[in-house]
């Protein structure tokens, strides 16, 4: 029998796991199988490593994003369920904010307000890894060398559910209904998201220069936050034509 080195402890090991961190032995590069096969796990079997992998994702992003892709994930949570597990706080917590009621000025865009409110809150998730393959082609074309497309996935899955913590900010719409704490709010929330991106991108591929890894990082957020901008425009468009056009029919219904 061929002996092996665990990527996760790096001890010599001769069975499928290792005896001394219970890694598997087999674990390979990233592919599409691998992610295939880890939708399914990730929805129907919660693992140990949820408070380590959210608290390293704060302090170190760049190192767990290496060590996971890298093989060492024995101890790292499942990076889709991560992002299900925080995505779903975040919708919770903006289905119950009232940002968007308080700031309607009418009767009419109170209602406009309260159906964005409800997408954003129920479908936030889905919104998450819609973005997901767009900003991972954007970090693909210039780390290409460094990971394949589907590592870059896995990475945004840790990415996008540790930015989701953001909507804690949130919470203190519901005990103030002061606009400028809500703007000042909103600013924060959005400079320490786009400045997390930064940091991420900057540690966590590292196969250029330190200035050139930042430069990248700047760019890759501006254009990131662009596709963002582009698909929530396509996406109003679409709600704006479904809801004149139910707007239409309700008037015909009621003549």
């Amino acid at each position: 029998m061929s002996r092996k080195k665990c990527l996760n402890c790096g001890e010599t090991v001769l069975e499928k796991y290792c005896s001394h961190c219970g890694q598997k032995t087999d674990t390979k590069r990233l592919n599409w199988h691998y992610l295939i096969h880890d939708i399914p796990h990730s929805i129907f079997h919660l693992e140990k490593g949820f408070f380590l992998t959210l608290k390293m994702m704060i302090i170190n992003p760049g190192l767990v994003i290496r060590e996971y892709l890298d093989g060492k994930r024995a101890k790292y949570f499942r990076p889709l369920t991560y992002l299900f597990i925080l995505g779903t706080i975040a919708g919770l917590i903006y289905l119950n904010t009232p940002i968007y009621l308080e700031m309607a000025k009418n009767a009419e865009s109170a209602e406009m307000a309260k159906v964005i409110q409800d997408l954003v809150g129920k479908y936030y998730n889905i919104v998450s890894v819609v973005l997901i393959p767009f900003y991972s082609f954007s970090v693909w074309l210039f780390y290409k060398r460094e990971r394949n497309f589907v590592e870059i996935v896995t990475a945004h899955f840790l990415i996008m559910g540790t930015v989701s913590l953001l909507a804690l900010l949130n919470l203190l719409y519901n005990i103030s209904t002061n606009k400028g704490l809500i703007m000042g709010l909103g600013i924060m929330s959005t400079i320490a998201s786009l400045a997390y991106y930064v940091y991420v991108y900057t540690t966590a591929f590292v196969s250029r220069k330190p200035l050139a890894r930042l430069l990248i990082a700047i760019t890759l957020v501006i254009l990131n936050n662009l596709i963002t901008i582009v698909i929530i425009i396509l996406v109003a468009i679409i709600y704006v034509l479904n809801f004149t056009n139910h707007e239409h029919g309700n008037l015909h219904f009621s003549l």
